[in-house]
């Protein structure tokens, strides 16, 4: 089970990597990594590092939410009225 369910989330990513720029967000908002219950250090250290990261990036202030919500819209389901 594991095994499988990796393998499909990890090419979910890839799809969800090529959504996110058609939607102008940066993939580097995003990060997938897999931790144990027993890496409490690790799992600390990614968190930590990941939300570093965001900061550094900053907020994209080229549009608001409404125009995100609208491309998103139009990406994933293009030609349903909004």
């Amino acid at each position: 089970h594991y095994v499988n369910a990796n393998f499909y989330t990890r090419r979910r990513m890839v799809l969800l990597r090529g959504l996110l720029e058609l939607t102008g967000i940066d993939p580097e908002r995003f990060k997938l990594d897999w931790v144990s219950a027993s890496e409490g250090r690790r799992y600390s250290s990614l968190v930590t590092d990941f939300t570093e990261k965001l900061r550094e990036l900053g907020m994209k202030k080229e549009w608001g939410v409404r125009d995100r919500k609208s491309r998103i819209r139009h990406t994933v389901k293009p030609g349903i009225p909004t």
